[in-house]
């Protein structure tokens, strides 16, 4: 029998971690401006963007063994196999990716980061790039620990990497390090230690054995959930390198800031939908559709709400945030940027509650179908509107391109497939 409401006490573990993460994460932009000043900072808010396209590496086998996981649970079947199949396919992924990422080092510092190449070296950035390769990897861990009912842990996680980031950066500034490659290899440095203390609490210390069967239900899931995350990438993830070319440092890190304050909102509603996805996973192969409706219905109302609340405080007291945050009264937020990022989070917050769902139901073709237009979209929305625009025409762009597509096609496709199954 499933508790319905045990990723609701997840989800609260989650916000109370958050608020550590909070904290910590505002404290930690404040010493990296210190540190780094500008041009810095910009190459930080560059350099962690990557982690979305490095992230790719993981081959989706979150989502997929988090799936599988739900559908053994469901008829009784023994995970340990299935653990020693992802392990095995994770230690493949890190030898395959170490000449990938040096390779991706010396293109990124001759392109996007071009006009940053003598704050960076090619080594040191290297190190950077398999960090946060870890960190996508750790992403696997979380969501078995989710899958097995332990959410709690992957969200205290980010409550420690944030903590032990400060502990990094005020040992950086005590010490009068500015040299951006140490600066950020330090800070990036708590990404090691979550994938090994994640990998010890999900599947701990087994031997990895390859077993083709399990491999098989495995990949044939990861297909479908690659393709899509490949293509919300173009979505999500070309902000920072289109950015690269239209904007100045300041408003890459004005952006950053800004996106690092309303996505609080995006992250406190993201432990509610990480925590649900396996309960609605087990709900859908018990086909209790109206169960997964209402729990949908309820999260995202709640979501919304909780949403124009917090966005009407941050909007009210932007200056005094920004400069609390920053420690500099050269950044302002202008009220026009943070109306569209307020708008930009509400329609996150609804589209991602969908796509979660349809996720956990294994539906994901529906995505495949839509995300390459809304990528088309958002890349030439953001590339035009940036360049009339500047901060303002990004953030229009990655609007514009939600509603044009998935704001009403993910609703669409949800309903029908309930009211099908339903019938």
């Amino acid at each position: 029998m499933i508790n319905l409401e045990r990723y609701h006490y997840i989800a609260l573990v989650g916000w109370i971690s958050k608020i550590f993460t909070v904290l910590f994460s505002l404290i930690n932009t404040r010493l990296l401006l210190d540190i780094l000043n500008i041009d810095g900072f910009a190459v930080y808010s560059i350099v962690f963007s990557l982690a979305g396209w490095i992230s790719l590496l993981n081959f989706a086998i979150p989502s997929a063994v988090q799936n599988t996981i739900s559908k053994f649970r469901v008829k009784k079947q023994e995970l340990n196999e299935l653990f020693k199949t992802v392990l095995f396919m994770i230690i493949t992924i890190i030898l395959l990716a170490i000449p990938l990422l040096y390779g991706a080092a010396n293109i990124l510092l001759n392109t996007i980061l071009l006009e940053y190449k003598d704050l960076l070296n090619t080594d040191y950035f290297f190190i950077m790039l398999f960090l946060l390769l870890l960190f996508g990897l750790s992403e696997i861990f979380n969501k078995i620990l989710f899958a097995i009912n332990k959410g709690y842990w992957p969200n205290i996680y980010p409550a420690i990497t944030s903590i032990l980031g400060f502990v990094s950066l005020y040992i950086l500034k005590n010490k009068e390090i500015h040299d951006v490659n140490i600066v950020l290899i330090v800070f990036f440095l708590p990404y090691l230690f979550i994938f090994i203390i994640s990998y010890i609490q999900s599947v701990g210390f087994i031997r990895p054995r390859f077993n083709k069967e399990i491999f098989l239900i495995v990949f044939n899931l990861m297909k479908k959930f690659f393709l899509f995350a490949i293509l919300a990438a173009f979505v999500l993830k070309v902000d920072y390198i289109i950015m690269s070319i239209v904007l100045e440092a300041k408003d890459i890190v004005i952006y950053n800031l800004d996106m690092r304050i309303f996505n609080l909102i995006l992250f406190m509603y993201g432990t509610i939908l990480a925590a649900l996805w396996p309960v609605s996973a087990e709900l859908f192969h018990k086909k209790k559709f109206d169960i997964i409706k209402s729990n949908v219905k309820k999260n995202i109302i709640a979501g919304i709400l909780i949403s124009v609340v917090l966005s009407s405080g941050i909007l009210f007291f932007r200056d005094e945030i920004l400069l609390l945050i920053s420690g500099k009264d050269t950044l302002m937020l202008p009220m026009m940027t943070g109306v569209l990022t307020a708008f930009y989070i509400v329609l996150r917050i609804w589209t991602d509650s969908y796509a979660t769902i349809l996720q956990s139901m294994n539906e994901v073709k529906i995505l495949i179908y839509v995300v390459p237009f809304q990528a088309l979209i958002s890349i030439v929305a953001q590339y035009t509107l940036g360049m009339y625009y500047g901060l303002n025409g990004i953030i229009m762009g990655l609007c514009l391109s939600f509603l044009l597509t998935v704001v009403w096609v993910l609703p669409l496709k949800f309903y029908k497939i309930t009211r099908v199954n339903h019938e």
